[in-house]
């Protein structure tokens, strides 16, 4: 797969040719996957990695996730540019694409190889208590969410002070994760906002004085 694709201005060679790159790419591993789905399909299985899985379906099946990921990554950038955002945006995104791809390539290996249902039992019994572990803040940011959203002990446009942060600012917007705010003062004393947003997470409002 390719390294970022950084959006950069409009006539930047260099970008350019690392759009073209990746449509090459993506032209490529289609190109592949096509091939190695017809051998399979064919009868030319180029030996086999389990009972029913051919070497030339996990092939296919990779390189269809790769075609997926370069696609992907095409879109992003388009869908970046019209709407005139920042290279740092095109970063982000691409990498998440990228560690759900390679996470996808594993499963494949894993289900080619058959032992996808013997590895799904074995994580499945900690499955639970890993998923409660590591949703406990965004639940707790949910909740809370519900609580303001319904006592609404501010609402946007309300002057917000958290004292044991040191944060002060006019609230813009209660998330479902965050409260956003336009801070206010900052690192000279003031009480006009300054215009710089600041994301507070809902499940912080449990434990802070607001």
């Amino acid at each position: 797969m390719t390294t970022d694709v950084i959006a950069e201005a409009p006539g930047n060679g260099k970008a350019k040719l690392r759009l073209w790159v990746q449509f090459g790419l993506f032209v490529v591993f289609v190109i592949l996957a096509i091939t190695f789905y017809s051998l399979d399909r064919n009868g030319i299985h180029l030996g086999w990695i389990s009972e029913s899985r051919s070497v030339a379906f996990f092939f296919f099946l990779i390189f269809a996730s790769a075609a997926v990921f370069e696609i992907a990554s095409l879109l992003i950038v388009g869908v970046i540019s019209l709407q005139r955002g920042a290279p740092g945006e095109v970063k982000m995104l691409t990498g998440f694409v990228r560690v759900v791809t390679i996470i996808i390539m594993i499963i494949v290996l894993l289900y080619a190889t058959g032992t996808l249902q013997a590895i799904g039992t074995v994580v499945g019994a900690f499955a639970g208590l890993l998923l409660g572990w590591s949703l406990q803040a965004p639940v707790s940011g949910m909740a809370a969410w519900v609580l303001v959203t319904i006592k609404r002990p501010f609402r946007v446009g309300d002057r917000v002070l958290f004292p044991s942060l040191g944060l002060n600012g006019d609230v813009l917007e209660v998330g479902l994760m965050y409260t956003k705010l336009n801070q206010v003062g900052g690192s000279i004393g003031s009480e006009e906002a300054i215009g710089r947003n600041i994301l507070i997470p809902n499940a912080m409002l449990f434990s802070q004085v607001a």
